[in-house]
């Protein structure tokens, strides 16, 4: 999914209607519409209980995991609540990074088999599958936020991974799903535009790495397979390889001059012609007269 209007065709007002509508289409997108999502904003105030019984505002009904970006992700039994401050509603790239990321850890839960144990490190675990679960755009622009400040430029990670690490997996995802790579770089940063660039680049030199992770996805899990450099875009066109020594294939000297003598010669120039050179001196002399005379 893509941070645009087609994606995300609701007005955001920065209020909690709009949070819920915004968390409602991100759990729909990524296929999680049937899990009870709840979207409410710390206001500081005691709330009251939903009359569905399945969450409430505060929190007291469930168990609250805090991440480290503040926003609380709370298990109640019969569902989920995210809780945020209304001050988090302000940036959009912070805002959809960190729902894209608690969206992905409730999936992981949800997913697991009982009791099962999720991969370690958990906080990778949860980038990667945010990544699968199609927040690929969204979490690489939260990877690098850059902005001014009177303290001088600063960058914010509101992700585990780097802006690099994202990279490669979005590539490789985006592959094997066969998504176009225009339409996801046009919506991202000019940092993490040239990053995936030559990600891409990369995984395009290492197409098989990309088929087999549809076909046999734990043997890529495995380290069970070999990545070769990037190759330009013409030299995989036409199948070529880089060679260590280039030099060794140019054509010699008396083989240049065999091809240029085979090449077509020059035309001649043309004779002179008297009748021809007086026609083109009066053509001249009657466009000259037809120009307006200068000031």
């Amino acid at each position: 999914m893509l941070p645009n209007a087609q994606f995300f065709p609701d007005v955001f007002e920065a209020d909690e209607a709009s949070l819920k509508r915004l968390v409602s289409r991100m759990a729909e997108h990524a296929g999680m519409a049937d899990i009870p999502i709840l979207a409410t904003l710390d206001t500081g105030e005691a709330g009251a209980c939903q009359s569905s019984g399945a969450a409430c505002g505060t929190g007291a009904c469930g168990t609250a995991n805090t991440g480290e970006d503040g926003l609380a992700l709370i298990d109640t039994g019969a569902g989920w609540v995210l809780r945020l401050e209304p001050a988090e509603l302000r940036h959009p790239v912070v805002l959809t990074a960190r729902l894209a990321r608690a969206l992905a850890e409730i999936f992981l839960y949800e997913t697991r088999e009982e009791d099962a144990a999720l991969d370690e490190p958990f906080a990778v675990t949860i980038d990667l599958s945010a990544m699968a679960l199609g927040f690929g755009v969204l979490l690489l622009e939260g990877s690098y936020v850059y902005s001014k400040s009177c303290g001088g430029p600063q960058v914010a990670q509101l992700t585990t991974l780097s802006c690099g690490e994202l990279a490669i997996p979005y590539a490789l995802f985006a592959m094997s799903a066969g998504i176009s790579r225009r339409a996801g770089l046009k919506e991202l940063g000019v940092t993490q535009r040239e990053v995936c660039a030559q990600a891409f680049e990369l995984m395009e030199s290492n197409e098989t790495l990309s088929q087999e992770i549809g076909r046999a996805p734990e043997r890529i899990a495995a380290g069970m397979f070999e990545l070769s450099e990037a190759k330009p875009a013409l030299l995989r066109l036409f199948g070529g390889k880089r060679r260590e020594n280039a030099d060794a294939d140019l054509p010699s000297l008396s083989e240049l001059e065999r091809l240029s003598a085979r090449a077509p010669a020059a035309p001649k120039p043309r004779t002179p012609d008297p009748k021809r050179d007086e026609l083109r001196a009066l053509v001249d002399e009657a466009f000259d007269s037809a120009r307006p005379a200068s000031d």
